[in-house]
């Protein structure tokens, strides 16, 4: 019998001769309920869970994911086992590094922010249409804000802490030509003509919004399944929640699919799919970070005002700080 370490190595190196179907399975269960240690950075790749409806080169993808069939292993928990990249070793993937490593690796000169965004592109491809955790892709206009970043880098101009580094963000926060839709149809059509003023702060630390995020109908939920886009599946397993309310966010960054991204917070909403996901996040202290919309109803209720933080999301605790 293999202790959980084996067992977890097993898993990441795929060292089946060794180690029984079922074991390598359960150690996937545990690793999915294990608390990540602060040099592990748990980055699952997608399991081939149900497909929602096709996602479009720059647009947005509405679905929802058929019920979950079981793999009849006979492990009872029906999805299949998978490897966990950690970060405590040798890293191959530009999409498996953290947002601080990423924006250092452009910083100077090893990789440039159109190789990091192709990278994450690739990896929504590969991943999101089993996940559906981005709703709305925004392939042209990162990409030209990419290029303007490797050219700022050639400049020598002065670089944010984030510069070229690909970010998403939750549908319910406003980012500049595009439907804050809150999940629900009736707000489908919901334009925002200006950033919200996290967005702006990304934006000003150099970071590169290129997708949107799923979320439950009004991010009153903490589970995400909303009426537009569909549910999102967790990434370790897709019988088990994503959480909510910024679960696409929490799903998308677990998944390698975004190195860091906004959600927002009143009751757990940051907090929860993280927990969920086995990913990082922080709930700033109320009124530390200015929130505001133009999508109605601009004015906040009172709970919101006294409850309502928006704040970032990562796999890295360095990269939400």
């Amino acid at each position: 019998m293999l202790n959980r370490r084996q067992r977890q190595m097993c898993i990441r190196d795929r060292l089946t001769p060794t180690c029984s179907n079922s074991e390598t399975t359960n150690a996937a269960a545990t690793r999915h309920h294990t608390t990540p240690s602060p040099n592990e950075s748990p980055n699952p790749a997608a399991h081939p869970a149900p497909t929602a409806t096709g996602t479009t080169a720059a647009g947005s993808v509405r679905g929802r994911a058929p019920a979950i069939q079981s793999d009849n292993d006979g492990d009872g928990l029906g999805f299949e086992s998978v490897g966990i990249v950690r970060h405590d070793g040798p890293m191959s993937e530009l999409w498996q590094l953290g947002a601080l490593e990423l924006a250092e690796k452009i910083r100077t000169g090893d990789t440039s922010s159109r190789e990091v965004l192709e990278a994450h592109i690739g990896r929504v491809e590969a991943v999101n249409p089993q996940l559906n955790a981005i709703v709305r892709r925004l392939d042209d206009e990162a990409r030209s804000a990419a290029d303007a970043a490797d050219q700022a880098v050639a400049d020598g101009a002065p670089l944010g802490p984030l510069h070229g580094v690909p970010c998403t963000v939750k549908e319910n926060i406003d980012l500049a030509g595009t439907p804050t839709t809150q999940g629900v149809p009736a707000l489908a059509d919901a334009v925002a003509p200006i950033d919200a003023p996290t967005v702006e702060r990304m934006r000003a630390a150099g970071a590169i919004p290129f997708a949107r995020t799923n979320l439950p109908d009004l991010g009153l939920r903490v589970h995400t399944d909303s009426t537009l886009h569909g549910l999102t599946l967790n990434p370790w397993n897709p019988n088990v929640t994503a959480g909510g309310s910024s679960g696409g966010e929490a799903s998308a960054i677990a998944s390698g699919m975004s190195p860091i991204g906004l959600g927002n917070d009143i009751g757990g909403s940051l907090r929860n799919p993280a927990h969920c996901c086995g990913i990082a996040s922080i709930k700033p202290t109320a009124g530390v970070v200015p929130i505001a919309s133009v999508v109605p109803p601009e004015d906040h209720l009172l709970a919101e005002i006294e409850m309502l933080g928006e704040g970032p999301m990562a796999r890295h605790v360095a990269d939400v700080r």
